[in-house]
């Protein structure tokens, strides 16, 4: 359940972040389109990759004490290689296959597509977001399975 709140709450947090992008994009005259109605879909696809994450880092968080400080360093190299701070263009053609296996980068480009170029991503870029969170979310659900019945040996 603490997997479960803990994106619940980012998740609100997130809407609640929504509506001063939604003035500032009504302010500097990008606008908000139609497409903007794509963003439930996408964070849904969101919330089950996070979730799927967050499953598996609690299991293991349980056997392997120092896993949350890792956890951080780890964020902040993602953060880095997701194109969150720089378009992708800027990465050099012969590199972007590293960048094209981050889950994080479909899910930034889909956002950036809907919100700030106002154009329906591609589906391309939907369907690997999808098998993505498929992905983490059956792999987050059978580790945490699998090993539920071990962890009040370690806690």
């Amino acid at each position: 359940m603490f997997c479960v709140s803990d994106v619940a709450v980012s998740l609100i947090t997130l809407l609640v972040a929504l509506v001063p992008l939604a003035i500032l994009a009504i302010v500097t005259g990008t606008g908000i389109t139609l497409v903007w109605l794509l963003i439930p879909g996408v964070l849904l696809l969101q919330i089950m990759f996070t979730l799927g994450l967050s499953l598996t880092l609690a299991t293991y968080g349980v056997f392997f004490k120092d896993l949350h400080h890792l956890y951080g360093i780890f964020i902040m190299a993602w953060m880095f290689f997701s194109a969150i701070f720089y378009p992708i263009e800027i990465v050099d053609p012969k590199y972007i296959f590293i960048w094209e296996m981050n889950p994080m980068v479909h899910y930034i480009t889909i956002f950036r597509d809907i919100v700030y170029l106002g154009t329906i991503p591609s589906a391309s870029s939907i369907g690997v977001a999808f098998i993505y969170s498929s992905l983490m979310l059956a792999f987050g659900c059978v580790v945490f399975k699998e090993n539920q019945e071990r962890f009040f040996l370690y806690v």
